[in-house]
């Protein structure tokens, strides 16, 4: 059952890359489905009672409170017109497009159905995924170095990697890194302790290097910034660990410090120097920052409109042109590019909150039932759990002044990490 499961999450996760790609209707409701489904069965098969039923009635009411928006749509999209209003049960929650609330829905319940699996996956089933990241770490990098590196007669790219924007791209390359690099540290750690004279370890931290270079490549600044912080803390972790299990040579008290901010220092010129030249050697415009403080103010006020249960879920595009700004008029602004502003103009405030607790819910009912059996050293808390913390941090940083979890892949992905972080 476990490479039945394991077989189940890489299919998934290929199809998930083909539908961020592509964007296909028909993979809306199919995949999210079947994502809840393989999760609703191993909760069932591998949790004790209690959980699986608060995990099962969460669910139920995350499913249920998203449908009340859904099936109490509060206007119509009329071509030509626009929003036209419809009659709606005023106290319920409402959306303004019954479609984009379904489509938000099902990327939602996805979600959860990814961070469940990653949280009841089991210890030799986690170590036979960590090959498949690998794999797409380099497939990931390797196009996106192969489409920037090789000239061109117009520098225009259609795709970066397999996202239609390169700020995507980083955001996602972002949460591999420290998967990557903690890859490595286990495996060099497994054969110091295993006396073996080699160790695949190398692998990972060429992944780790290409995916660096596929992010500058990509010119996305604040992903740059993201990796250079990312493996900053790498590098510090890394001389930590090694120096608690004795992995290193012994290297005294008053050096140690100095060797950590060395390590600080180097990583953090070079991502510096990365990111300065990719914004040709300027600081950022203040228009720049004031492009997004409008679109951010644009949101408020359509939350202070809507400040109970919000818009409705994935709507937020549908209603900004009634609400735009001079300064905007001229762009197709789609999204906030700030995801928390966003989510509090779709949901409301309460709709924000109520969600937030049963999601908390979720993943309490998982998180309790941890077996903490592991014998490993480092323990996977202090390696595995950190590097997949660090992604997850570097992600919701980015979406703070961009909208990565609009792609599902990026959302999903960051999903299965948080499950991932489960104490073993």
């Amino acid at each position: 059952m476990s490479l039945l499961l394991v077989s189940g999450l890489v299919i998934s996760y290929i199809i998930a890359t083909l539908y961020t790609a592509t964007q296909s209707p028909i993979l809306t409701p199919v995949l999210p489905a079947l994502i809840l489904m393989i999760a609703a069965y191993y909760v069932w098969e591998r949790l004790p009672p209690v959980n699986r039923m608060g995990w099962t009635l969460a669910l139920l009411a995350l499913f249920a409170f998203g449908m009340i928006y859904a099936l109490n749509p509060s206007h119509v999209w009329v071509q030509g017109v626009g929003l036209w209003p419809e009659d709606a049960i005023a106290a319920l929650p409402s959306s303004v497009s019954a479609t984009e609330s379904w489509f938000a829905l099902g990327l939602f319940m996805g979600a959860i159905g990814w961070f469940t699996l990653g949280a009841v996956l089991q210890s030799h089933e986690r170590r036979w995924l960590q090959w498949f990241w690998l794999l797409v770490a380099f497939v990931s990098a390797a196009i996106v170095i192969h489409d920037r590196v090789l000239p061109r007669q117009y520098p225009i790219y259609e795709f970066t990697g397999w996202f239609t924007y390169r700020n995507h791209f980083a955001a996602f390359a972002n949460l591999l890194v420290p998967v990557m690099l903690a890859g490595g540290c286990r495996q060099q750690f497994n054969a110091h302790r295993n006396g073996a004279a080699s160790n695949p370890a190398g692998l990972f931290y060429l992944a780790a290097l290409m995916l660096a270079v596929a992010i500058v490549l990509s010119g996305s600044r604040m992903g740059i910034a993201l990796c250079g912080a990312s493996m900053t803390a790498w590098g510090i972790g890394y001389v930590v660990l090694r120096h608690r299990y004795d992995y290193l040579y012994p290297v005294s008290r008053t050096f140690r410090p100095i060797l950590v901010v060395g390590v600080l220092l180097v990583f953090g010129l070079v991502a510096f120097t990365a990111w300065w030249a990719q914004t040709g050697f300027q600081w950022p415009r203040l228009g720049e920052l004031g492009f997004r403080g409008l679109m951010i103010n644009e949101a408020l006020t359509i939350w202070r409109d809507n400040p109970v249960w919000g818009v409705g879920a994935g709507t937020f595009g549908l209603v900004r042109p009634y609400y735009q700004s001079d300064a905007l008029a001229a762009h197709g602004v789609l999204h906030v590019h700030c995801e928390p502003i966003q989510l509090l103009a779709e949901w409301g405030t309460l709709g924000t909150l109520l969600v937030a607790v049963l999601c908390g819910f979720v993943g309490w009912t998982l998180f309790r039932s941890t077996d903490r059996l592991s014998g490993s050293r480092p323990r996977y808390s202090e390696l595995e759990s950190v590097a997949f913390l660090v992604g997850v941090l570097t992600v919701l940083v980015h979406s703070l002044v961009d909208f990565p979890f609009r792609a599902p892949l990026i959302l999903w992905t960051t999903a299965l990490w948080l499950g991932l972080m489960r104490p073993r």
